[in-house]
């Protein structure tokens, strides 16, 4: 007996939105992910894709896994995010799976920037922001001058399990309206 897909996209997108919902709220909260409800997404994801496609399903549900963690433990290990968002980010690629996760990896990535606009405007820190922007660029352009890091910068830390979040959402409803699909249009 075979699944009807249309059921895999409402169940995978149910667990999808419990998991983004949770992670959003606590790191609105606290800027902190539960462990658990990672787990708790990461075990729905290969659940849900071996149901409806067997071993083979496992297979793309663990490959996506593994392509948004390892693009995420990238930017971490940059500084550019923390543990917690490399952990979301494997889970929502469990979900997503192959290829979808690559989707989702951009359509995180363009949430994150968007978000990252609003929220520095709202914390009231757009001219710091830029100002910032500005002392890294010509440290790192002026032959000789050192290099400031970001890290060494006054920064508004950013919640960016909310990108991931929205980032999410955007790949589940481009899987139903391909026309908002970022990966699609850029090839």
């Amino acid at each position: 007996m075979s699944l009807p897909a249309s059921l895999q996209y409402w169940v995978t997108g149910a667990a999808c939105l419990a998991m983004l919902g949770v992670s959003t709220y606590t790191d609105l909260r606290s800027r902190e992910i539960p462990n658990p409800v990672v787990l708790a997404g990461l075990i729905a994801g290969c659940a849900i894709w071996t149901l409806f496609y067997g071993l083979a399903g496992l297979g793309w549900a663990l490959l996506g896994g593994f392509t948004g963690l390892g693009v995420f433990l990238l930017m971490a290990l940059l500084g550019a995010m923390e543990m917690g968002d490399v952990k979301l980010m494997g889970a929502l690629g469990t979900l997503l799976g192959w290829p979808w996760v690559l989707a989702g990896l951009i359509h995180v990535v363009m949430a994150g920037f968007f978000f990252a606009i609003f929220w520095v405007i709202v914390h009231g820190h757009a001219r710091r922001t830029l100002s910032n922007l500005w002392t890294a660029l010509v440290t790192w352009l002026r032959p000789g001058a050192r290099r400031v890091p970001l890290a060494e910068l006054p920064t508004t830390p950013l919640p960016y399990g909310v990108a991931i979040a929205l980032g999410g959402v955007w790949t589940l409803l481009a899987i139903r309206i391909p026309e908002i699909n970022l990966l699609s249009s850029m090839f």
